[in-house]
């Protein structure tokens, strides 16, 4: 309760607009600019995001240890938000896939050896 008290608390539900910032993450041999371009028609293509006050771009916001994460970046009314997030998610791995654009997941690589060594 002390930091509820403390801190200022925004309700974005109560704006009339929001911005949806979405992170995919693809793989490096993944052709990044297709990616981009995929998020960026999907979000342009549904009738819930808005192109003001600035229309859906899609960026490299970082690179991960085993993949490139992209943000996508929306304007939607606040009572459509969820459901452009769904929408959205939806069409994003629809698309990748249609295009080969792979979604990494992670894995971890064992290695055995059939030699044994004893502590004396």
């Amino acid at each position: 309760n002390g930091t509820v008290s403390s801190e200022i608390i925004t309700n974005y539900t109560q704006e009339e607009l929001r911005r949806l910032e979405m992170k995919f993450d693809v793989s490096y041999d993944s052709d990044i600019v297709l990616a981009q371009r995929i998020l960026e028609a999907a979000a342009a293509q549904c009738p819930l995001s808005l192109k003001e006050p600035e229309a859906p771009f899609s960026r490299i916001a970082e690179y991960k240890e085993s993949s490139v994460r992209l943000i996508l970046r929306v304007w939607v009314r606040s009572e459509n938000y969820w459901e452009l997030y769904y929408r959205l998610n939806e069409k994003a791995k629809t698309a990748f896939d249609d295009a080969g654009i792979n979604i990494p997941f992670n894995q971890l690589d064992l290695h055995f050896s059939n030699e044994l060594h004893f502590d004396k």
